[in-house]
């Protein structure tokens, strides 16, 4: 993304980054500053846009310190609104065979979270 083209005159842009910044071990700080640069550019091309900002999706149970620290990063980062689909954790049925990501079901709730935050103006 860093040498990508940000598309101009955007309505809405859903940023979801960092899950595998927790897998890899990438610094909050680290992390922090390159989302930052990125949200930056998105609103340089689109100064209106919606932004929504996703927090990471979560392994199951308790809740890892660098996924708090990643998701602190993109609450206090986030020029836009926070959508915080760490709640689905637990739930039954919405992971895939590799018991980590989401399936249909998992991504149905991810989509509805992020729909519920664009229908907030």
């Amino acid at each position: 993304w860093v040498n990508a083209a940000i598309p101009r005159k955007l309505d809405a842009a859903v940023v979801e980054l960092g899950t595998n910044d927790v897998r890899l071990g990438t610094s909050s700080w680290q992390f922090a500053h390159e989302y930052r640069t990125l949200t930056s550019r998105i609103r340089a091309a689109s100064p209106k846009v919606k932004l929504l900002c996703v927090s990471v999706w979560p392994h199951r149970g308790s809740p890892s310190p660098l996924d708090a620290a990643v998701n602190a990063r993109i609450r206090a980062t986030c020029p836009g609104t926070y959508v915080d689909i760490t709640r689905f954790r637990d739930r039954p049925g919405i992971r895939s065979s590799d018991g980590f990501h989401p399936n249909d079901a998992g991504y149905r709730l991810i989509a509805l979270a992020i729909q519920s935050k664009l229908k907030m103006r």
